[in-house]
């Protein structure tokens, strides 16, 4: 491989790019980049690589699917949580007002 400076850029399924990186490399170094998108639709987003106004390489990623909001489940389980909690506090609550009723049962005994 021969030192020099390049260009890697990602276009979507649209022909829109999306990012470009500019970048040198010298003789025996590597390059590693890592492109972050978001997605908008489900699918295949035709995402397709260049390399120096090369021909188009498409990405190999899987389909975007929607993602499941897991949100109404943490809820719930806080909810049932919270719930316990002030349960057992009630409890503990209970007894310790009943251990302190019989502390002062057994000091009128003597």
């Amino acid at each position: 491989m021969l030192e020099g400076h390049s260009n890697l850029t990602l276009i979507d399924g649209d022909g829109k790019e999306l990012e470009r990186v500019n970048f040198t490399l010298l003789v025996n170094m590597e390059f590693i980049h890592t492109f972050e998108v978001e997605a908008w639709q489900e699918g295949d987003l035709g995402l397709r690589l260049q390399l120096d106004g090369q021909e188009l390489t498409p990405v190999p990623i899987s389909n975007v699917q929607v993602r499941v909001d897991d949100g109404a489940n943490s809820q719930a389980t806080l909810l049932g949580l919270s719930v316990l909690s002030v349960f057992i506090a009630g409890i503990i609550l209970f007894i310790a007002n009943s251990r302190k009723n019989n502390q002062f049962s057994f000091d009128e005994e003597e």
